[in-house]
């Protein structure tokens, strides 16, 4: 089997030539590969913001975990509340920071 078995099927037998491939066949195939390189570049384009999502979602499920930690040692921590509501606040401007330095 060819790796080439379309431009095969259409190629036929010149006199003038010997075995000819018409233009338009060529011209069929690099249409395909264009698009095909269309499709290509728009899922990599897909892929990158899909990639750049799931990083910020990571780093805001990391940020709240490390909120919650704070939250627990609010509850659980007498006389130093005041420490960890201001820990708790620092967090929170961090998150809120880069949020809106991200699209």
């Amino acid at each position: 089997m060819s790796d080439t078995s379309r431009t095969e099927e259409a190629k036929f037998w010149s006199d003038i030539g010997g075995w000819v491939t018409p233009a338009s066949k060529f011209m069929e195939l690099e249409r395909e590969l264009n698009r095909s390189n269309e499709m290509f570049r728009k899922l990599n384009i897909h892929s990158l913001d899909l990639t750049d999502r799931i990083r910020r979602l990571e780093e805001l499920v990391e940020i709240g975990g490390r909120m919650a930690d704070i939250g627990q040692k609010i509850v659980h921590q007498g006389g130093e509340d005041m420490y960890w509501i201001r820990k708790l606040e620092e967090e929170l401007t961090e998150w809120t920071t880069a949020k809106e330095a991200k699209p």
